[in-house]
């Protein structure tokens, strides 16, 4: 007997939680990322190279707007005001030198929450 069946014999109820939050935006947004840039890739969303080697493909990219796209379609945000504009996240980068893993790597994401970084 599978386990559905044994649930419906003995009367017990069975929720599932969800996997991830949406309850922070990058919290959603690194969480469901790196999940999806490991599996699929074999990527770490701390750990992206950009210089010398371009590990920023069209796929990577495709799959961290992805992930931007679904927190945006399953949230309703009433911190924004008309025109109710999408989620933004701003890639950190960082120098790392010596040895043989030397380069410019992201390391990480924040949301862009205003236009301060412009300046």
């Amino acid at each position: 007997m599978g386990l559905g069946c044994w649930l419906c014999v003995t009367g017990l109820a069975a929720h599932a939680g969800p996997l991830v939050s949406t309850d922070s935006p990058i919290g959603f947004f690194t969480n469901v990322a790196s999940r999806l840039l490991q599996t699929q890739l074999g990527l770490g969303l701390n750990h992206i190279q950009v210089f010398p080697t371009n590990q920023y493909t069209p796929s990577v990219h495709r799959l961290l707007q992805a992930t931007a796209n679904l927190y945006d379609a399953t949230t309703n945000r009433s911190d924004t005001g008309y025109p109710y504009l999408p989620l933004v996240f701003r890639p950190v980068f960082a120098n790392q030198a010596g040895g043989t893993n030397f380069g410019v790597f992201i390391i990480g994401y924040e949301e862009v929450t205003n236009a301060s970084v412009l300046a």
